[in-house]
């Protein structure tokens, strides 16, 4: 960058930064006086930066610092803009750590405004120009293939899934078009990777797969097209995917040892589309042996697919998941998981303590009643507590209110509505009407641990057991966690004999506030959160005791005597407690103050408790 910056101001082989940066500020004094502004324009700034960090990034970045606070000092009209095709920070993985602390330093000396076109509007884009094209025709399959596409759920994209569509991307089915969109957004540049692409006459491009053997542009020519043109990005371990592009590759290599060459080219598509799969398609998606045999014979061209995926499965290649219903890529063990964790059935009991289980894998946070300490000034916090029984409990200390989330066979909506109506504390009770579920979940979650914990020496069947894990708990956090804020009707709430409401986060929360409006009726209204809370900081516990000196030196004077065009916390304090609340007024027009009953209404209580303990300690 710095060379470029010397040519532009036409400076000797001699040059420095600092005589750039002068250079440059000599033109920007020139223009300034003429009354006019200066743009500095970086296009392709990754190159420089990719640059920077092979070659010398301690000079070059300290120069794009420099060039940065130049820019930035507000009396100078002058803007830079740079484009990256990036994130900054991408540009200095390769750095050393010391050098990637110096990297982030200058990224915060420029503001990032990021455009991220979003991925169906890129493949309606393509849809447009390819259908232009017309590089292809209408196959017989074509309704057939929409139609399991649509029943698996395997399509990864939020809109555009229609039969419009699916005609104007041919010759690509319309999987693969979503996939190559996502896979260019993902490892490429967006749309300039896109259009790149469908223009193009490249190797394995859309104008040179084999047609003969392949009914579409599919799944397998995505992987083909990719691993041909995104080799360097791809094979390298600063990828975020780089262990499942390498699994692929590795389950072609065992593929091609056992079966012939002809059955090897048809198996590599059937393990190239499903390692794109396992990275792109919906999570939801039900890509079991029907759909995979489907596929293969009508996008994939391949006449027996049955056997193909028989014979990998049986080499231990690939592997069908029954927890996800798909086929994932398994690079072989001796064990056979399914078997193992149905037998370790026979060593792990039923769960029957489900709070101690679900406390091992949940950190329930604490929930703030968000309404009313808007309305009042004072938090109210909510803490979870998982019991088999419904509690009655008193809250203590920060923690105003309980959520009692219970894990009961033997409870009814009728003995459920009783106790609560027994309670006289801030407890919202959530009954789980699903406790089973959750019981044979955890149970499913002991066995695996069982399984994994038996074979720790063999690092697939632990991986594997680690994905299944994985699967499992966060199966266990939907019926759990997730169903607290969803209207699943899985939980029934009560407070105070009455069924609750819940559809999302918000209604809960507002339940949470209309509870403290109840129990904590009395409770003043008193707005300054620095001072109505449980610990409060050093400074605020230093104002108050100047608030009180104050107090009691100065009670008859207006404001304690603080001075009137200052505004220090001890008598914030004052304005908020005292004077607003009435509790401090003057007596007529005198300038005479004296102290006594609030006239802010929420006050009176908390007034009347504080005369009754006055009273009750005249004696002691």
């Amino acid at each position: 960058i710095l060379s470029d910056f010397a040519k532009i101001f036409t400076l000797s082989d001699d040059y420095s930064a600092d005589s750039i940066l002068e250079a440059m500020d000599n033109y920007y004094k020139k223009l300034s006086k003429k009354g006019r502004g200066l743009i500095l324009a970086i296009d392709e700034f990754g190159k420089f930066l990719e640059y920077a960090s092979k070659n010398n990034p301690e000079l070059e970045l300290y120069f794009i610092q420099q060039i940065a606070e130049y820019v930035n000092d507000p009396k100078k009209n002058i803007i830079l803009v740079c484009t990256l095709h990036q994130d900054f920070s991408a540009y200095s993985l390769s750095l050393s750590q010391t050098q990637r602390y110096e990297w982030d330093k200058v990224k915060g000396r420029i503001k990032e405004i990021s455009f991220n076109e979003p991925v169906e509007q890129l493949l309606f884009l393509a849809s447009e120009r390819v259908s232009e094209l017309k590089l292809g025709n209408q196959p017989k399959s074509f309704d057939d293939l929409f139609d399991l596409i649509e029943e698996s759920k395997a399509f990864p994209l939020r809109d555009y899934f229609t039969k419009g569509l699916a005609k104007k991307v041919l010759p690509f089915d319309i999987l693969s078009a979503s996939v190559l969109t996502l896979s260019l957004q993902k490892y490429g540049q967006n749309e300039r990777s896109l259009f790149s692409f469908i223009d193009s006459s490249d190797q394995f491009g859309l104008r040179d797969f084999n047609k003969k053997t392949n009914p579409y542009y599919n799944l397998s020519n995505v992987y083909d097209y990719l691993i041909h043109n995104f080799h360097t990005v791809l094979k390298t371990k600063y990828n975020p995917d780089y262990a499942h592009w390498s699994s692929i590759r590795t389950a072609l290599e065992r593929s091609d040892a056992i079966f012939n060459f002809s059955d090897a080219l048809n198996a590599a598509k059937i393990i190239k589309s499903v390692g794109l799969l396992n990275l792109f398609a919906s999570a939801g998606a039900n890509l079991d042996k029907n759909f995979l045999t489907k596929y293969s014979i009508e996008a994939l061209g391949i006449d027996n697919p049955v056997d193909l995926l028989d014979t990998l499965e049986k080499a231990k290649i690939l592997r069908f998941v029954n927890h996800s219903s798909k086929y994932i890529l398994f690079e072989g063990t001796d064990l056979d998981i399914e078997l193992a964790i149905d037998k370790a059935g026979n060593l792990v009991e039923r769960v029957s303590d489900v709070t101690t289980h679900l406390n091992k894998y949940f950190d329930f946070p604490y929930i703030s009643a968000k309404a009313i300490h808007y309305d009042k000034g004072t938090p109210r916090f909510f803490e979870f507590k998982l019991s088999e029984e419904p509690i009655n409990a008193t809250p203590e200390g920060e923690v105003d209110g309980f959520i009692n989330l219970i894990f009961s066979d033997s409870l009814d909506e009728k003995t459920l509505k009783t106790i609560s109506s027994q309670s006289n504390e801030a407890i919202l009770y959530g009954w789980y009407k699903n406790s089973n579920e959750i019981k044979n979940l955890l149970r499913e979650l002991e066995k695996v641990k069982k399984v994994r914990d038996d074979n720790a020496n063999d690092k697939v069947a632990v991986r594997e057991l680690n994905a299944i894990f994985a699967h499992q708990k966060a199966l266990l956090n939907h019926y759990v966690m997730g169903s607290i804020y969803s209207d699943s009707n899985s939980i029934l709430w009560s407070f105070q004999g009455k069924i609750q409401p819940i559809s999302d986060r918000r209604t809960f929360n507002r339940t949470l506030s209309k509870i403290c409006e109840i129990v904590y009726s009395k409770t003043p209204t008193f707005k300054y959160e620095s001072v109505n809370k449980t610990k409060i900081s050093s400074q605020i516990s230093t104002a108050r005791k100047s608030f009180f000196s104050a107090l009691v030196d100065n009670w008859q004077e207006s404001d304690l005597g603080f001075e009137e065009k200052k505004f220090p916390p001890q008598k914030t304090i004052y304005l908020t407690l005292l004077k607003s609340t009435g509790i401090h007024s003057r007596i007529n027009s005198d300038d005479f103050w004296f102290l006594g009953k609030p006239k802010d209404s929420t006050f009176e209580s908390l007034w009347d408790e504080c005369e009754a303990f006055i009273t009750s300690s005249k004696g002691s």
